[in-house]
């Protein structure tokens, strides 16, 4: 009798998961500070298109959509804060009258020198089948003279005297929810905010266009001098109209009166530039969604499709290393294409491209996360064992004897448990944080900091 309650139990697993679904969410996630409340928070924004979500007839016999939304801040031990509500679309007399996607923006305060953990949870309230999750690690730093916000890509920023969720300091900012500009976008925007606490002293923001290597795109430059003021908003952006396809990083630097350089900080967009798919009148929103849903591996350009290859590096193997260190100076768009879908088939032979966009979520939080000054997230130490081995069971940030380092530790790996790695800050500037030691057989050991662990942690 017991094998036969498994059995079914297992089909019913089997049952549940055939019939669940990805809701198709937008998120993006930015730290920020309340120069009122003096108090961190972190900004989560998300967009739905309506054609994703489920539209009923409500109590006033009008069709609507429902999103029952949890989002939770938590560290190891507790909840540090949380907002769980329902997001209602407009109301509409008939189907074929829904036009507004849903979207919404949330705060919550976090404390500074904690490592955070924030889960997304979105269900489609009138199709329970439909639902998205998604976890992200967040750590904020404390700050004491001047320092910046994170560099918020966005769509656009108009004033306003009405308020909405996106309001702030008079404009209704909408955040973009993809760092990828077809040829039909021609202009990357961003917003960012400057705070100092105590003493006010006079600074400089220095923003520009970098290519993937670092090195400054010409003609893709600006600044702004801050005049000894508590607080500033920054809303600028540049004609990306003439700038060729590739992938680039939206720099940005502060500087004090000194001229001396106090923080740096940069994010990562896509720019396909072709002038044969100009499309004229196109909405920006709908028009950035649609270039991700053509056939997978043909949609993406040279430039592209090498970033993506270069980020495979992570989980491939000796055989595949191989295979895409040749293609660092080939030109063969459609052998590159063909190989980035052989690659993910191998892997999942039903669904190749789900198993690429997984990765890609992953990826796209590494990069957002890991980045530094000289390398790109997959290309870092601790971007590399997040992508092979995933998120760590436990880490956190230590200081000893004037530096920063992180001890990641993961409950199993390859039939080995309780295995550490330690990830050392050798240059704060580019916030590099180097592998020093892990216990993880094949892997660079160090005796000192396996002391440090066994006695310390």
């Amino acid at each position: 009798m017991k094998s036969i309650f498994i059995l079914f139990s297992f089909i019913a697993l089997m049952t549940n998961i055939s019939l669940a679904k990805d809701l198709d969410t937008y998120i993006t996630v930015n730290r920020f500070y309340d120069i009122v409340a003096k108090k961190h928070y972190v900004e989560i924004s998300y967009f739905i298109p309506s054609t994703f979500v489920a539209f009923k007839k409500n109590s006033n016999q009008l069709y609507q959509g429902k999103l029952k939304t949890s989002i939770v801040v938590a560290n190891k031990n507790e909840i540090i804060n949380s907002k769980i509500y329902i997001l209602q679309s407009t109301e509409y007399n008939s189907l074929d009258r829904i036009s507004a996607d849903l979207k919404d923006v949330v705060r919550l305060y976090v404390p500074v020198e904690d490592t955070l953990s924030l889960a997304i949870s979105i269900q489609d309230v009138n199709d329970t089948s439909a639902s998205f999750y998604s976890e992200i690690d967040i750590f904020v730093k404390e700050k004491e003279s001047g320092f910046l916000s994170d560099i918020m890509l966005i769509n656009s920023a108009d004033k306003s005297k009405k308020i909405n969720p996106f309001s702030r300091n008079g404009l209704s900012v909408m955040p973009k929810f993809l760092n990828y500009y077809p040829t039909e976008i021609k202009e990357v925007k961003f917003y960012t905010e400057f705070y100092q606490k105590e003493t006010f002293d006079k600074y400089l923001v220095r923003y520009l266009i970098t290519n993937e290597e670092g090195v400054f795109v010409d003609g893709y430059a600006s600044h702004k001098r801050i005049d000894s003021q508590a607080y500033a908003s920054i809303v600028s952006g540049f004609d990306i109209s003439e700038l060729p396809s590739g992938n680039y990083y939206l720099f940005m630097e502060l500087k004090d009166s000194s001229n001396n350089i106090i923080e740096r900080k940069r994010t990562f967009f896509q720019r396909s530039n072709k002038a044969e798919n100009v499309v004229k009148n196109v909405n920006e929103q709908k028009g950035e969604l649609a270039v991700i849903t053509n056939n997978f591996a043909k949609k993406y350009n040279l430039a592209n499709i090498k970033h993506h290859i270069n980020a495979l590096g992570p989980i491939a193997n000796t055989f595949e290393i191989a295979t895409i260190n040749s293609f660092e100076y080939s030109d063969n768009l459609e052998q590159m294409q063909n190989y980035f879908f052989s690659f993910w088939k191998g892997r999942n032979a039903n669904s190749p491209e789900a198993e690429w966009m997984a990765y890609a979520k992953t990826l796209q939080y590494v990069e957002k996360t890991f980045t530094n000054m000289t390398e790109r997230g997959f290309e870092t130490d601790r971007g590399i064992v997040y992508l092979m081995h995933g998120k760590p069971f436990f880490d956190k940030l230590y200081r000893r004897n004037g530096q920063e380092f992180w001890v990641w530790n993961y409950e199993r790996i390859d039939n080995q448990g309780d295995v550490y790695f330690v990830f050392l800050n050798k240059n704060s500037i580019t916030d590099d944080f180097e592998m020093v030691h892990s216990s993880l057989k094949n892997e660079l050991y160090d005796k000192d900091w396996a002391v440090f662990i066994r006695d310390e942690l």
